[in-house]
């Protein structure tokens, strides 16, 4: 059999069972640019093709939401993993503020980590019906990778709005909106 008949195979087979465990999107195979994988051509040759993505998996079933202490502004955020599968998350959350276009970005250094001691992990693993309690947002937003949780020396107080908080897949396939987040005056 020749080897190009052989990947067809592979390929082929690689599509029908590449989302035995539920997939978000289009259950096809996909290449991506920035890893290769070495394909046999013929006896001792061999050449360069792209590397098959792996699953992302199904998009995460979470609850994200923030409770704002009235008196700081402070906001305690919990995600909760509401699926029935384990999901890996990243740890680096995003911040986006609600305005006449709709959300746009915030510049505000959050994380899903133990404590401020702590440092953040890339990726943290959270098991179904699991809450992950990091430190609260201090109601601050900075520039840069200014640590709006802890101590935030380049912040400044958050202007009054609705905020959201977006956690992202560790693979980066899937974004998961949190509920809004009203900062009063």
């Amino acid at each position: 059999m020749r080897a190009s008949s052989r990947f067809t195979i592979v390929l082929a087979a690689l599509t029908v069972a590449g989302c035995g465990g539920g997939c978000s999107g289009p259950s096809e195979a996909r290449a991506t640019s920035s890893s290769t994988q070495r394909t046999e051509a013929s006896g001792a040759e061999a050449r360069d093709e792209p590397a098959i993505e792996a699953d992302p998996g199904p998009v995460p079933v979470l609850r994200i939401t923030g409770a704002v202490d009235r008196y700081d502004r402070s906001v305690d955020l919990r995600v909760e993993n509401r699926g029935t599968e384990e999901v890996e998350l990243r740890a680096r959350l995003a911040v986006e503020k609600q305005g006449g276009g709709g959300w746009e970005a915030a510049p505000a250094g959050l994380s899903l980590r133990d404590s401020c001691a702590a440092e953040a992990p890339a990726c943290i693993t959270l098991a179904p019906g699991a809450v992950y309690i990091p430190p609260a947002w201090t109601g601050k937003l900075g520039a840069g990778q200014d640590d709006a949780q802890c101590a935030c020396e380049g912040c400044e107080r958050a202007p009054a709005g609705t905020y959201r908080v977006v956690v992202t897949s560790c693979s980066g396939a899937h974004r998961v909106e949190g509920e809004p987040i009203v900062l009063p005056d």
